[in-house]
Parts: structure tokens; C-alpha cells; sequence
């Protein structure tokens, strides 16, 4: 039996190991491949915004950023910089959400909630900087 966050984290690990040896990529069907480019649009990842948070909701499992990502994205290449800005605050409210809620000590936080913060936490960095020069122009 699991006992702990990072013996739950280290066993979810390992079966996603599995599956990737047992199943091949390629042959995992999927309707997200159009998410995967630039081209996507904006409106149908935001969607899948929606729809990780509510399997976290539901799972108990921390949303994954990649669809967060995918909009800020987009957001950028729109030059919405404040669209940018607030998809990635969401994303990393979220997470400290599910990390107060599920008690984590300040090691669980580092090891598992920052890593996935931290692509984020740099662009909506990059995009306020961005912003502020699109302003004083």
C-alpha cells in the first residue's frame, strides 16, 4: 500500500514507465497531436484547460502543464501578453492548490510542484517584461 506522497509519486512513475514499454507512442491513440504545434487554436486548448482541471479534481492527481502551456503559447504568438500572464498565474495557483491541499512538506513541494512550475514561472516572467516594453513604446 502506498503510504506516502513520494511513494504514490515514485509508483505512478514507474507505471508510466511501463505503459510507455508495453504501449508504443505511436500507437497510443490520441486527438490532442493538433495541440502539439502553434497552430492550434486557442479556444480548444483552452478547453483542455478546463478539462485537466477537472480530472485533477476528480483523480486527486496534480494537473499536468502542458495544455496551460500550449495556451501561453499561443497567447504569445498573439502577442496577448496578458492572456499569457494569466494562463500561467492559473497554472501555478493550481498547483499550490493541490499541494496545500494535499499537505506536502517543503521537499514534496521542491521535488514535484516546482519542476512543473518552472517553464511557467520563467515565461510569464519574460511575458511581463515584454509587456512592460510594449507599453512604454
Amino acid at each position: 500500500m502506498v503510504t506516502s506522497y513520494k511513494e504514490h509519486m515514485m509508483a505512478s512513475n514507474k507505471l508510466n514507465t511501463i505503459i510507455r514499454k508495453v504501449i508504443p507512442l505511436k500507437d497510443i491513440p490520441t486527438d490532442t497531436q493538433s495541440l502539439l504545434d502553434d497552430t492550434a487554436d486557442i479556444n480548444t486548448v483552452v478547453n483542455c484547460c478546463r478539462d485537466e482541471i477537472q480530472k485533477s479534481v476528480d483523480t486527486g492527481i496534480m494537473p499536468a502543464p502542458k495544455y496551460f502551456e500550449q495556451v501561453a503559447v499561443l497567447s504569445r504568438k498573439e502577442k496577448n501578453y496578458q492572456n499569457e500572464i494569466a494562463i500561467c498565474d492559473m497554472y501555478i495557483k493550481l498547483v499550490k492548490k493541490y499541494a496545500s491541499e494535499h499537505k506536502m512538506t517543503r521537499q514534496e513541494f521542491t521535488d514535484t510542484v516546482l519542476p512543473e512550475c518552472a517553464p511557467l514561472y520563467k515565461r510569464m516572467h519574460n511575458a511581463k517584461s515584454m509587456m512592460s516594453k510594449t507599453q512604454t513604446e
